[in-house]
């Protein structure tokens, strides 16, 4: 009865919390039931669902900051993170086919001991692949190019392969847990009712925990990798290279944040590099000559597909489609990835030059070049979402759920009139202007306050 009653107390306290998280629930729950196989669930079913459970997590955070004396929730906000996770493995993936991909390469991985270098397309009359990965084969997107995944990736898609071949709950399953544990270590490096902003984010639920894209586990080795160096733990600086290295392992991305962790230190970088090679080891073939070894490594890096993709990919990219009337594609791309390195070099020299005293923005580096790249995929943003809890922003969260309108395209439209990953030029128009008013404020509210801190200065 004590029990009960102080629970009944404990929620009565945080009653919007609970009742929130109630709701929310219960349309995680729906998504689940309505999505059991392949393109169950209709695109405006989804963007319907997710705006309030955008909404609930916004008012939440709005509500525990404008009350600071009110002790937060965490367990009660964990728990409910954790339930929406659990709903998202056992919801089929949404919108998405690239988990098609992560199976077959599973298979290569533990059938030929490699992934790299195997084009799908050459299987489809193979008798040796039964009938449930002759299904996963038809699925597969761009089945002519071999695979582009790095190798923790391959690890993973073979660990997944082993609990359970040609399904996809065992990935849906494993990076679920990773992200639980993202929140978990969020929670100890930032403000908790600001954790709530990524925990509930129905971004990161749809693409991690239910359309079980990987990047979720190179952002959780990057920000421990962020953790370990800001927390400056005495005897852990070898763990810094290690979890950058890890997080490349994932996906290249990695790389923009390495150089900011590991500045002028020889030796990190030494333990980087050496990392990068161990990693990809176990996929290249030892039997062969040295110089054919290390083109292997080489080729496990920076695959052929990759190139393939970048050279020739343009989704949700608005500085390409403008640009594109005037020059060409590669013009576009060289210029703005300069600009992007350029920038960057600048920002490294200025923390290096004024490393006490200065906030690490990974978030403002990575919002940088994914508007400077040629496809924004909506899960990107988990390499920035973290640090813009860190870091509070209005535009980081505002794309969150403006990015959503990314799925908008001809194939989830069943318009005949636009490409498969074609967008209406009004989905781009609102999509990125929500994210630049969004900025503006963040501009304006920062300019407030550096305003009142020189007045308050002057006046003193």
């Amino acid at each position: 009865m004590i029990l009960l009653k102080q629970l009944s107390n404990y929620l009565a306290m945080h009653f919007r919390l609970a009742i929130f998280g109630l709701f929310s629930l219960c349309i995680y729950l729906w998504l689940a039931l309505n999505s059991q196989i392949y393109g169950e669930l209709k695109l405006n079913e989804l963007l319907i669902a997710v705006l309030p459970l955008f909404l609930f997590s916004l008012f939440l955070c709005k509500h525990y900051s404008d009350s600071p004396a009110k002790e937060f929730p965490v367990l009660l906000m964990l728990i409910f993170a954790y339930a929406f996770r659990l709903c998202g493995v056992f919801t089929f993936p949404i919108l998405e086919d690239d988990f098609f991909r992560f199976l077959w390469d599973g298979r290569m991985t533990i059938e030929t001991g490699t992934p790299y270098g195997w084009v799908p397309a050459n299987f489809f009359h193979d008798l040796t692949v039964n009938d449930a990965f002759e299904h996963i084969l038809s699925g597969i997107n761009h089945p002519d190019v071999a695979t582009i995944y790095a190798p923790v990736n391959q690890a993973v898609f073979a660990l997944a392969y082993l609990i359970a071949p040609a399904e996809v709950w065992p990935l849906q399953m494993i990076y679920a847990a990773i992200d639980c544990c993202l929140i978990t270590l969020l929670v100890r490096i930032a403000k908790p009712h600001l954790v709530l902003l990524y925990a509930w984010s129905p971004l990161i639920i749809k693409e991690f925990a239910i359309t079980a894209h990987p990047d979720i586990l190179g952002a959780f080795f990057l920000v421990l990798a962020f953790a370990i160096y800001v927390k400056n733990l005495k005897g852990a600086w070898f763990l810094v290279p290690i979890c950058l290295a890890l997080a490349t392992g994932v996906k290249i991305f990695a790389l923009i944040a390495v150089p900011l962790l590991l500045r002028f230190e020889w030796r990190s970088w030494g333990i980087w590099l050496l990392s990068l090679i161990l990693l990809a080891m176990p996929f290249a073939n030892l039997d062969n000559n040295q110089a054919t070894f290390w083109l292997q490594i080489k080729q496990i890096w920076f695959p052929e597909a990759l190139q393939v993709m970048s050279n020739n990919w343009i989704f949700n990219a608005p500085l390409y489609y403008l640009a594109s009337t005037h020059f060409s594609f590669s013009i576009v791309k060289t210029l703005l990835l300069s600009l992007f390195a350029i920038t960057a070099t600048a920002y490294f020299f200025y923390l290096h030059l004024r490393r006490q005293h200065q906030p690490i923005r990974i978030d403002l580096l990575y919002g940088l070049f994914f508007i400077c790249i040629p496809a924004i995929n909506p899960w990107y943003l988990i390499w920035l979402l973290p640090f813009a809890i860190i870091y509070p922003s209005f535009w980081a969260w505002t794309a969150s759920i403006a990015i959503f309108l990314a799925y908008i395209t001809g194939i989830n439209l069943n318009n005949s009139e636009l490409a498969l990953y074609e967008h209406n030029g009004w989905i781009l128009t609102l999509e990125f202007g929500l994210i630049i008013i969004a900025l503006i404020i963040d501009l304006l509210i920062d300019w407030r306050n550096r305003h009142q801190s020189i007045n308050s200065t002057f006046n003193t």
